[in-house]
């Protein structure tokens, strides 16, 4: 006897509803970046601050909470073992899958948009672990149809996109897109690290900031 759709029927019939409160803080810290992005644009006091501060808590949150957050489990029962009645295990580690590539290549976005070293490392690791859990998304998906896997790779998707494009862009030019003394100050010690050419380079930068 074929029990595969009592088994489909019985996890749609227990599969929890998603949390609400958790998506909206999800988008919360999403509009919290794009306001500190838009800060960071004119060169606004207290835009990093923003930026650095709400990409981190998007960080943890998919990190921590992303087996619960795709799967619709509450916060307050995530240790009860009822709330994955008709969960299968195969979601619950997809979506800690999906929540550590989303928390790397968040945190790589996060590095790229501050200019930190190492930002074009962080940027691959990110990228090489979104691209193959967004494929196996997209495979899941095509099989099942299921809303599961379309809110993991519609984020995968968006932030993926996200880091291929800043990838290909210089955000220093764009951010600095009013002061080309400073662009090409930075040019110049990108291709030159002497000790004048990082002088000239802070120097460009306090003018910049005194500007504003």
């Amino acid at each position: 006897m074929d029990n595969s759709g009592l088994l489909d029927q019985e996890e749609e019939v227990y599969a929890p509803q998603t949390p609400s409160y958790l998506r909206f803080v999800e988008w919360i810290l999403g509009a919290l970046i794009l306001f500190g992005v838009a800060l960071t644009l004119v060169l606004a006091p207290g835009g990093n601050a923003i930026l650095v501060l709400s990409i981190s808590l998007l960080v943890l949150f998919y990190f921590h909470f992303s087996f619960i957050f795709f799967n619709g489990i509450r916060v307050r029962k995530m240790f009860s073992a009822s709330s994955y009645r008709g969960i299968k295990a195969g979601r619950i580690i997809g979506a800690i899958a999906a929540g550590f590539a989303l928390s790397i290549c968040l945190t790589g976005i996060m590095f790229k948009l501050m200019f930190w070293e190492g930002s074009h490392q962080m940027m691959q690791s990110g990228l090489y672990l979104t691209i193959p859990v967004f494929l196996i998304g997209i495979i899941k998906y095509v099989s099942n149809r299921s809303d599961y896997y379309l809110k993991i790779l519609a984020r995968l998707l968006l932030f993926g996109a996200i880091g291929l494009i800043l990838m290909q862009i210089s955000w220093f030019d764009i951010k600095y897109r009013n002061h080309p003394d400073l662009i090409e100050a930075s040019h110049n010690y990108n291709k030159n690290h002497t000790e004048e050419n990082r002088q000239l380079l802070e120097q460009e930068k306090t003018k910049a900031l005194e500007n504003q």
